[in-house]
C-alpha cells in the first residue's frame, strides 16, 4: 500500500512549499512601509506599554523597532516606524517622543497624534545616549499605570493579544482588534522553505537513483543477513547428515550437499546479479553447486569482488584460485575453506 502511494510524498512537500509562499506573501503586508503608517504590523515580542489620558494605547514591539497605536476600544490607528535598531518612547500633551538608538545614530523623534506628522527630529550624542534611554524607557515590561490604574497586556501568538485593566479590584479586557492572529517571522518562513526545497530535492534524487542506493545498502547489508540465515539453515540441515555430491573443477575437488546449498538462495529474495551476462561456463559450474549466481552473500558497489556460499568442502593440491575465460570477459574464483562445512567462493571480476 505504502509503495502505491509513495508518489504522494513529493505532493505533499509542494503543496507545503506552496502554501508556506502564499503565507510568506501574505505576511508581507505586515512589514512596515513607511516612517508613520496604517499597516499593522503582528506584535511577535513587546517590550513596553504606554496609555494617554484619552485610553489610547501604545505598545512598543522587538525592542520597541516599531509602535503600534490602538484607541480605547482595542481598534487599530497607527504604526510608527522610527528605529532602525531599538528604541524607548513616552506620550504626553498628544505628543509621542521616541528615543531611538542602535543601528542608526542616536535621534529623538516628536510626533503629533493628531496629525501623525513628525514635528520634531534631532540627533543625541553618546553622552546623552543613556540619560534619554533611562528617561524614555519603562521600568517594568508590559505593564502601565496611570492614575491609579494598572494596565496590563496579554499576548498569545495564536489568539487574540488583549488589555487587562485593573482599578480598584477589578478587571476589564480590552481584545486588540484586527491584529494578525499567528503570524510567522520572515526567518521562519525561509527556513521551512528551505527545509521542505531540500527534502523534495531528496526525494528526487533518491527515485532517480534508487537501484544503485539500494545496490549500495544491499552490498553492505547483506552479508550479515544472509550470514545469519546461512547459519541457521546450516544449523538446522546438520541434524541429519550431509549428502554429499562430487564436483570437479580443474585441479579442485567439491563435495558439495547440493540440496541443501539450494535451500540457502532459496530463502533470498533480491535479484543482484544478471546472470545472462556472466561467462556461461561460471554459471553452468555454480549451478552444478546449487549456487544461484544471481544472489550472492555480498559484493562491491561494481560487482568486482561478489562472495557465494556452498555447504561442503573443498580439496586441491596446489590450492590455487579457478580461472575462467569467454565472451572476451575473465574471472577468477578463490576458494575460502571454512569450518562447519561452509564453503566461501570469492569471484573477481564479474559483469
Amino acid at each position: 500500500m505504502m509503495k502505491k502511494l509513495h508518489f504522494l510524498i513529493p505532493v505533499m512537500i509542494i503543496l507545503l512549499i506552496v502554501g508556506n509562499m502564499v503565507l510568506l506573501v501574505r505576511n508581507l503586508k505586515y512589514l512596515p512601509d513607511e516612517e508613520i503608517s496604517k499597516n499593522q504590523l503582528p506584535l511577535y515580542n513587546v517590550e513596553e506599554l504606554v496609555v494617554d489620558d484619552k485610553g489610547n494605547y501604545y505598545i512598543g514591539n522587538s525592542f520597541n523597532e516599531y509602535i503600534q497605536i490602538f484607541d480605547a476600544q482595542g481598534n487599530y490607528k497607527n504604526t510608527l516606524n522610527l528605529s532602525g535598531g531599538s528604541s524607548s518612547f513616552t506620550v504626553h500633551e498628544n505628543k509621542i517622543t521616541v528615543f531611538s538608538y542602535g543601528q542608526r545614530q542616536n535621534e529623538k523623534n516628536t510626533v503629533d497624534l493628531e496629525t501623525m506628522k513628525i514635528i520634531e527630529s534631532k540627533e543625541i550624542s553618546d553622552s546623552q545616549s543613556e540619560n534619554e534611554f533611562v528617561a524614555y524607557s519603562q521600568m517594568q515590561e508590559r505593564f502601565y499605570k496611570l492614575n491609579g490604574t494598572t494596565y496590563k497586556i496579554e499576548r498569545n501568538p495564536i489568539l487574540y493579544n488583549k488589555i487587562q485593566i485593573i482599578k480598584n479590584g477589578k478587571t476589564e479586557t480590552v481584545i486588540l482588534k484586527n491584529m494578525p492572529i499567528f503570524p510567522i517571522p520572515f526567518f521562519v518562513h525561509l527556513s521551512i522553505f528551505v527545509f521542505l526545497f531540500w527534502a523534495l530535492a531528496l526525494y528526487t534524487y533518491i527515485v532517480l537513483h534508487l537501484d544503485k542506493i539500494k545496490k549500495k545498502i544491499s552490498g553492505k547489508n547483506l552479508s550479515s543477513l544472509n550470514f545469519i540465515l546461512d547459519k541457521k539453515i546450516i544449523r538446522e540441515e546438520n541434524k541429519e547428515s550431509l549428502n554429499f555430491t562430487k564436483v570437479n573443477k580443474h585441479d579442485w575437488n567439491f563435495n558439495i550437499d547440493i540440496e541443501k546449498t539450494k535451500l540457502l538462495y532459496s530463502n533470498r529474495c533480491d535479484i543482484i546479479i544478471d546472470s545472462t551476462k556472466q561467462i556461461p561456463e561460471l554459471v553452468e559450474f555454480f549451478d552444478k553447486l546449487g549456487i544461484d549466481i544471481q544472489k550472492p552473500d555480498e559484493y562491491d558497489s561494481d560487482f568486482s569482488d561478489v562472495v557465494y556460499t556452498c555447504i561442503g568442502f573443498a580439496e586441491s593440491e596446489t590450492g590455487y584460485e579457478i580461472d575462467i575465460y569467454g565472451n572476451n570477459q575473465f574471472v577468477s574464483v578463490v576458494i575460502m575453506q571454512n569450518d562447519n562445512n561452509i564453503l566461501k567462493l570469492e569471484v573477481f571480476g564479474m559483469n
